[in-house]
């Protein structure tokens, strides 16, 4: 991980309406939470345990870029979306996360925040999942790096669809290295070669029984 990265303040944000990637927010002190708390994947967690990036659910936004998953009609990305009032214990993937919510009444909507209230200028990179910060806001922060993944069931229609974000990560890893802004190779999984590990020892307590697969 380059020297430059590390140096940067990184936040990684999505809207409450989406089930995807974590359901709570969090820095790299509630990394277990944060972990426990995904969504079928331990998804970018490598840019809070390597970049001690922030995570931040922000409430749902109105403008057209943010509504635009609305437009996409597959069964897949209807699916990813959910109400922000639905309470997290309820979700398909909980069996994952019970540790964390199995008996609590808690929403998404509950942890979420206007995105107008963010400090924008506090950070230098900013990742959105999928379009969670509007054109507006974007305009107003011009030194910062803005990005948003890709998800799968709009991945090639969100190709095409910047909505002044500098750059788009394509969920690939095909070891393309890009030098000009766009279509960037980064994984939806994001992890480093200790991630899981480092996080796992400190939550259990121990080390490993088994090193490697």
């Amino acid at each position: 991980m380059s020297s430059y990265l590390k140096s940067r303040n990184i936040a990684i944000i999505k809207q409450d309406i989406d089930e995807q990637l974590f359901v709570y927010p969090g820095t790299f002190k509630d990394i277990e939470t944060l972990l426990f708390s995904a969504s079928k994947s331990p998804g970018p967690i490598g840019f809070v345990e390597r970049l001690n990036a922030d995570f931040i659910i922000s409430k749902e936004n109105s403008a057209f870029e943010c509504q635009f998953w609305k437009h996409v009609k597959t069964k897949t990305f209807k699916f990813s979306h959910i109400k922000n009032n639905r309470k997290l214990k309820t979700l398909p993937s909980k069996s994952f996360r019970s540790n964390i919510y199995s008996d609590s009444d808690d929403c998404q909507g509950d942890f979420s925040i206007d995105i107008n209230t963010v400090d924008w200028d506090s950070y230098d990179i900013v990742v959105s999942l999928c379009i969670s910060i509007p054109y507006d806001i974007i305009l107003k922060h011009p030194k910062i790096l803005w990005c948003y993944y890709i998800t799968e069931p709009i991945h090639k229609g969100f190709n095409y669809f910047h909505f002044g974000y500098d750059c788009y990560f394509n969920q690939e890893c095909e070891g393309a290295i890009a030098t000009t802004f766009g279509n960037i190779d980064v994984p939806f999984t994001f992890i480093g070669p200790n991630t899981i590990y480092s996080i796992m020892n400190a939550f259990l307590k121990r080390k490993a029984k088994n090193i490697g697969i």
